[in-house]
């Protein structure tokens, strides 16, 4: 039987991959819808980084901000701050588009390559984390 703190471990990284696959599939076909895909990554890098401060005890408040995040678990481990880089990026992604601009979307190729950054992102905070609250 988990822990409550495995279960919320889980609970984070479940929600996370709803966002990789939702973000997959928006910009999957012949219409990809670039924005909300975009929100998707950056939710996907959000989520993933708060299963690991649960994890390791350390709370985060609510906040979107993966820099500031990255910094946290940087605070707990080092090697994270090799996220800094793809997380100051994502980061923008939390409101860039939620609300009307005249500002373009990136293309879909820069969309999926945010997504791989991501998913870099996902794969080394697993890597981070015990078996028991792997999905």
């Amino acid at each position: 039987m988990l822990s409550e703190i495995e279960e919320e471990i889980r609970d984070w990284l479940y929600r996370a991959k709803l966002d990789e696959d939702s973000a997959d599939k928006l910009l999957s076909g012949d219409h990809p819808i670039v924005e909300t895909a975009l929100f998707h990554c950056q939710q996907l890098s959000e989520k993933v980084l708060k299963a690991y401060l649960t994890y390791r005890g350390t709370q985060f408040g609510r906040t979107h901000d993966l820099v500031a995040l990255v910094g946290l678990c940087e605070s707990l481990d080092p090697s994270f701050s090799g996220l800094i880089p793809n997380a100051s990026d994502l980061s923008q992604y939390a409101v860039r588009f939620r609300y009307p601009t005249d500002e373009p979307a990136p293309s879909s190729a820069d969309a999926w390559l945010r997504l791989e950054w991501a998913r870099q992102i996902k794969a080394f905070v697993l890597s981070r984390l015990p078996s028991t609250v792997q999905p």
